[in-house]
């Protein structure tokens, strides 16, 4: 297992060290007078309050939350590493605001983004492996470029299942060479689920504000959920996949993590919008992005018809089973309507293929899609340009753990043949899904404007990935005290125990992420989920501490 790896420019600039001084002795005043919010509940709001104030800076806040990482993600590995300009970028940030302001509700609010997203600065992306370090195409992931334009801090990058999880078939998720195997906030050992794991761990854990993941077919959903976080996986092509390590060029999606709707959707917001390297984004129907945050203005969902998949409610356990029962009450106080027994027509074709076969389709992608992405690469020192150099490095660099993580999914998606009949049969099911079968089809045929299920249910989710539509998964309830331990099939890692949460899914038509937001909002702030969420082990550092620390570090220097 890999360190950490954090490489920090701690250099100050003096033109600022004069400013920053004078400032310090309002800060000391904020700092005895006020509380400060806790990095696993701060809210953008919170952030703008601070920085307006002068209660804290962007620099305050960047070396709590690196702070923080040192002192626990050693044990999480939720991390890969730490932008080592993530100071000086912090300071710049301070420097704007007291010159012109704050641009936006992200200016100065640092996001961890998963390691398959490419930045132009001296952080990797690597999607986990050994084989893409020190690789770098020319362009940098347009999704990482607004946020940079936002005023966030690319604080780090953050673990991830490796190859987002299309590499291997005999061990758990969450495990990369380059950082080792990531583990959940809320009981030792516990699965973090994937593969966007790292950037659920991290906000869950106040690690990072929020965090940027990507899904083919439940990467965002699973990991927020079993973190304890908002987690929204865009529609297809809302916000560019260019510069990102794809797995499949038809349902790679990028998603938002943070602690709460409004948050996640101010993300959203940021990263959206057409691309010129990414030609799916072409059929966003919008000439501006709509400010997703307006619509947690909303008071009722009155006019909302929500439906409920028979596929989804059979198998859950009674816990998640009476938290669902109360979630849907509570809906319907806000006004919606729910409609029980939805079907998916494909349902049953669906079924007859064993998972294997379903996950086949997009695996049919990877070749070509990664293939693509190889050839965009400017830097390539380990010289790969088919998936077989892959597989080659793969199974003959030690650090790779082969055999112990196979490579079973890279094999299998380079036996794919477009021309067989298998292929061509999977090809018409998808369409099935797609078209008549799938949940746009439902939503149309009960006249519905969304689905939702307790936890994140396994055949909504892989319909949601083959069509490209969103989901917005969080918090519906956590397992009780007594609740005995389950584990992976393929580890010891602990699935089901006490205190791990379990989220609540809706999923609607493309370019739906208005009417999920809305309608997630306004659950959140009626839904009682019990308990209020614990890790079993957190960082002690917190804001208020690391205030004081530099207001009399500068006071001294007066």
């Amino acid at each position: 297992m890999q360190p950490l790896v954090i490489r920090l420019r701690l250099s100050r600039s003096r033109g600022l060290a004069f400013c920053l001084a004078m400032a310090s002795l309002v800060r000391v005043a904020f700092w005895k007078s006020s509380s400060f919010p806790t990095l696993r509940e701060i809210t953008l709001d919170d952030i703008a309050h601070g920085l307006d104030d002068g209660r804290f800076t962007v620099v305050d806040l960047v070396e709590t939350y690196i702070q923080r990482i040192q002192e626990v993600d050693d044990h999480f590995r939720s991390i890969i590493e730490i932008n080592p300009d993530a100071l000086t970028i912090a300071h710049d940030l301070d420097d704007e605001i007291r010159r012109s302001g704050r641009r936006g509700p992200l200016h100065g609010v640092p996001i961890i983004l998963k390691d398959n997203i490419v930045t132009l600065d001296k952080m990797e992306a690597t999607a986990g492996s050994f084989a893409l370090l020190g690789a770098k195409p020319a362009h940098e992931a347009t999704v990482a470029t607004k946020l940079r334009e936002a005023g966030c801090v690319l604080l780090g990058k953050a673990a991830l299942t490796e190859w987002a999880n299309y590499r291997w078939t005999n061990a758990a998720t969450g495990w990369s060479p380059r950082r080792g195997q990531c583990t959940g906030p809320f009981y030792p050992n516990m699965k973090a689920s994937g593969s966007s794991s790292g950037s659920a761990v991290a906000t869950s854990l106040g690690l990072t504000f929020g965090a940027l993941g990507t899904e083919t077919d439940g990467s965002v959903c699973n990991p927020a959920g079993k973190a304890g976080v908002v987690g929204i996986k865009a529609t297809v092509a809302l916000a560019s996949r260019d510069g990102i390590i794809p797995c499949s060029n038809r349902a790679d999606a990028v998603g938002a993590f943070a602690k709460t709707v409004k948050d996640a959707a101010a993300v959203l917001t940021a990263i959206s919008g057409k691309s010129n390297r990414d030609n799916a984004t072409d059929k966003i129907p919008y000439q501006t992005i709509p400010d997703y945050v307006r619509l947690c203005e909303q008071q009722s969902l009155n006019g909302i018809r929500i439906g409920v998949p028979t596929a989804a409610i059979g198998n859950v356990e009674p816990e998640i089973a009476e938290d669902f029962r109360h979630a849907l009450t509570a809906l319907e106080k806000l006004g919606a309507d729910i409609k029980h027994d939805v079907n998916f027509l494909a349902e049953d074709d669906w079924k007859m293929k064993t998972p294997s076969e379903g996950k086949k389709i997009n695996r049919a992608d990877f070749v070509p899609s990664l293939e693509k992405y190889f050839q965009t690469l400017v830097t390539n020192p380990n010289e790969l340009h088919e998936l077989a150099d892959l597989i080659h490095y793969t199974k003959t660099e030690p650090r790779e753990d082969y055999p112990n993580h196979n490579v079973d999914n890279f094999e299998v998606a380079e036996s794919i043949d477009p021309e067989s009949q298998e292929h061509k049969a999977l090809e018409a099911l998808r369409a099935f899904v797609v078209g008549a079968g799938g949940i746009e089809a439902a939503l149309d045929r009960h006249q519905l404007d969304l689905l939702v299920t307790p936890t994140c249910s396994s055949i909504p989710v892989s319909f949601a990935s083959l069509a490209g539509t969103p989901i917005l998964s969080m918090p519906l309830g956590s397992y009780p005290p007594d609740k005995g331990i389950q584990k992976d099939a393929k580890s010891d890692l602990i699935t089901v125990g006490p205190g791990i949460p379990y989220p609540i899914c809706f999923f609607a038509r493309q370019f739906g992420e208005e009417t999920l937001i809305q309608v997630g909002h306004l659950f959140e702030r009626v839904h009682d989920r019990g308990s209020p969420l614990k890790p079993y082990m957190e960082p002690k550092i917190e804001l208020g501490q690391v205030v004081k620390d530099e207001s009399s570090l500068r006071n001294s220097k007066v």
